[in-house]
């Protein structure tokens, strides 16, 4: 075995690469600016995070209509500019609807939407519930009631789990696959006339256009996220 000791190898034009068509054995530390081609004998590297269950996509935004870019196409997100005075028959909440498509993987699809919510009436109930393609999800009902003139900031989130393996369940938000666009969304109504409320409104804060003065009946832009869970 021969031993050759240089600094520097360069090829036969001064500028060329040098060529080993036998291949290489190295010892010790190999340090490259770059490296192309296949990795696929390499040995001895991290294959990263291998966690069966880690964040594919997620994303939390004002519902000010701006599309957001997702693995799978762009996602519409609602334009919300007004208050919406709660119902007495089942109606949308503003902002809640979505349509999306998880990466491929996606194991849980976890949903938010936040909201402010405000009085009608000085006493109020509002019944909500969460929805998956029009299937309610019975075993999470909502409600919110308010005494004496209050309103505060709502936060409903939900887990859509998916589940090849098991039957698919609608009062739980369980499907068996989730390979085409679903529309999530949270519906509501009140209990009776005496107790109405209203969404996207607090009673008191800083005016929408004049950030130093605080102002009554000010409008409260709702958001909306999505966050889906599974395997690389």
């Amino acid at each position: 075995m021969s031993e050759i000791r240089v600094e520097n190898i360069i090829g036969e034009t001064g500028t060329d690469a040098v060529k080993f068509t036998k291949g290489i054995n190295a010892t010790g530390i190999v340090t490259a600016t770059s490296f192309a081609g296949s990795g696929a004998a390499l040995t001895g590297i991290s294959a990263g995070n291998t966690n069966g269950l880690q964040v594919l996509e997620e994303f939390f935004v004002p519902c000010d209509g701006t599309a957001v870019t997702t693995a799978q196409g762009s996602v519409s997100i609602s334009n919300v500019t007004a208050v919406q005075n709660v119902p007495s028959s089942l109606t949308t909440a503003t902002g809640s609807e979505i349509s999306y498509q998880p990466p491929a993987n996606t194991k849980i699809v976890i949903y938010t939407y936040q909201f402010a919510y405000s009085y009608n009436d000085a006493n109020t109930i509002t019944g909500f519930q969460i929805q998956l393609d029009g299937a309610k999800v019975n075993k999470r009902p909502i409600s919110k009631r308010t005494q004496t003139s209050s309103y505060d900031l709502q936060t409903f989130m939900h887990p859509f789990r998916i589940e090849s393996g098991l039957s698919a369940d609608p009062n739980v938000g369980r499907v068996q696959s989730w390979n085409s666009a679903k529309t999530i969304r949270v519906q509501m109504r009140y209990w009776s006339n005496s107790f109405e409320a209203k969404l996207h409104e607090f009673g008191e804060g800083f005016h929408n256009t004049d950030a130093n003065n605080l102002d009554n009946n000010v409008f409260c832009m709702p958001c909306i996220g999505i966050k889906a869970i599974g395997s690389v």
